[in-house]
């Protein structure tokens, strides 16, 4: 049978473990709840970032297309100059 003091032994070290799992546990929830903060805010940058490069790329069309009428507007231009002269 065992003794008093090895049953209280057992206790306090049962006890221990007992804290130590909680702090464990409280740790592991913490790291996961910043863990989930990262990756929201990794999600919200990537959508912004994705909405960025769309506008960019319509502004990118835009202005390439602006370039194409003003390069055409500048042969006409050349043309009409080389025929006056």
């Amino acid at each position: 049978m065992l003794s008093k003091a090895s049953l209280q032994r057992e206790l306090q070290r049962a006890r221990q473990e007992a804290r130590e799992a909680h702090v464990a546990r409280e740790q592991y929830q913490e790291e996961m709840s910043d863990l989930a903060e990262t990756v929201e805010m990794a999600t919200l940058d990537k959508e912004m970032a994705e909405e960025k490069a769309e506008t960019l790329q319509i502004e990118l069309e835009q202005l390439k297309e602006k370039l194409e009428e003003q390069t055409l507007d500048l042969e006409i231009l050349r043309t009409e100059m080389s025929e006056r002269v």
